[in-house]
């Protein structure tokens, strides 16, 4: 649906502050590359790790916190359960769509780098981590949408049992 979505919104010509909407696909498509490179402006720069002190600090900044929410629900007797999941370049050469989109490289697989610094975090800290990285991966139709990052419905539900069955196991 949204790759048809895409390419028909694409080739529209209606008039919009007298810029066509082809024109401001085009002008966003545009700026989305000129921020790839840059970790602040692009999320999916992480994936590439071109700079990785630049990297390791966004990285280190979000574990603080992590690790702040962690102390503030061990003080409360809470259990604190940690999922993370990919984006779809992190497990899958498809999705060109989205690749297109966002000037990333085709039928590349970017790095998972980033879920071996959660495990170890997560073991430093004593708190549980849940990975859907296998069952999406291992997904019998695209679990995420074409044209973006997102995970689509079927995706949800895959992650819907993932976490369903880890809760089940915990009890």
């Amino acid at each position: 649906i949204w790759d048809s979505f895409f390419e028909n919104t694409n080739n529209l010509i209606k008039k919009n502050d007298n810029v066509t909407i082809s024109e401001k696909i085009s002008e966003k498509l545009e700026q989305n590359r000129q921020n790839s490179g840059n970790i602040f402006l692009d999320p999916i720069y992480a994936y590439s790790y071109k700079n990785e002190s630049e990297f390791k600090n966004h990285l280190n900044t979000t574990l603080y916190y992590i690790n702040q929410i962690n102390i503030l629900l061990k003080e409360n007797n809470i259990t604190f359960i940690l999922h993370s999941y990919p984006h779809s370049p992190q497990i899958s050469k498809n999705y060109q769509c989205y690749r297109q989109s966002r000037g990333l490289e085709n039928n590349k697989i970017y790095s998972n780098l980033i879920f071996e610094e959660l495990k170890s975090f997560s073991q430093e800290n004593n708190i549980t981590l849940w990975l859907s990285n296998n069952v999406l991966k291992n997904a019998e139709r695209p679990p995420f949408y074409q044209c973006d990052m997102h995970i689509n419905q079927y995706g949800h539900e895959l992650i819907g049992n993932f976490l369903f069955n880890n809760l089940i196991e915990l009890m």
